[in-house]
């Protein structure tokens, strides 16, 4: 019986994992030609967040096909934020794989700093993000809380996709956009709601941000949406 427990919980572990290597195949795999422009990364120490008045919310990012599915993105805050990428999960199962094909768990303020950040443990696993601080860190729990999150990435088109390909863990990025709630409709009915936080101070479910990224930048340069321009 032992055994037998044993080789379901080996079994659900490589499945896990095959899971997790194909998300990364899928996400990374396709080639973009986009040619980036060669730009510093904005710095700025906290995120900046402007609330849309309510006739702005149903027409800054529109309405997608995913998966058979009508989904609708409803802008809800304009911002932008420079931070640090310290663990990365890509997905591409479901409605939400179809529109963030992946997360980025980040920090900002002085946790940008090495000194800092890798004195904390981190990790990934189903659309959460989880930090450990080691013995030698220097911030409270509180601290880290407040500028450490779990952001569900939608890019606004394949310029956008190119620049977050590149992107990799420990790396500095600058973000900008829409946080956005989510509705998703099969044959007329609703079938998915995802809502972004619109606080750095929440924690737990529902205090990641969903962010519609219209422009990256990152050591490789601008990777900027083709509305943009």
């Amino acid at each position: 019986m032992n055994n037998s427990k044993n080789d379901s919980k080996q079994i659900n572990i490589v499945i896990a994992a095959a899971v997790i290597m194909c998300s990364f195949v899928v996400f990374y795999g396709k080639t973009s030609y986009y040619k980036p422009e060669k730009v510093p990364v904005p710095v700025i120490y906290e995120p900046q967040q402007i609330n849309l008045p309510p006739e702005y919310k149903l027409s800054l990012t529109g309405q997608r096909d995913i998966k058979n599915q009508d989904v609708f993105i409803y802008a809800q805050a304009y911002y932008k934020i420079y931070c640090r990428v310290v663990h990365i999960m890509p997905y591409y199962t479901g409605i939400s794989g179809g529109l963030a094909p992946v997360d980025f768990a980040v920090v900002w303020g002085e946790l940008v700093k090495k000194e800092n950040y890798s004195n904390i443990d981190f990790k990934q696993s189903g659309r959460w993000a989880y930090f450990r601080p080691k013995e030698k860190c220097l911030y409270d729990n509180e601290y880290i809380s407040k500028h450490f999150s779990n952001m569900h990435i939608i890019p606004a088109d394949e310029n956008v996709l190119a620049g977050l390909k590149k992107v990799k863990k420990f790396d500095e990025i600058y973000l900008e956009g829409y946080l956005v709630n989510i509705e998703s409709f099969k044959n007329g009915k609703l079938s998915m709601t995802w809502n972004s936080s619109l606080s750095r101070d929440d924690k737990g479910d529902g205090a990641c941000e969903v962010m519609y990224v219209t422009k990256i930048i990152n050591k490789q340069g601008k990777f900027e949406s083709a509305k943009n321009h």
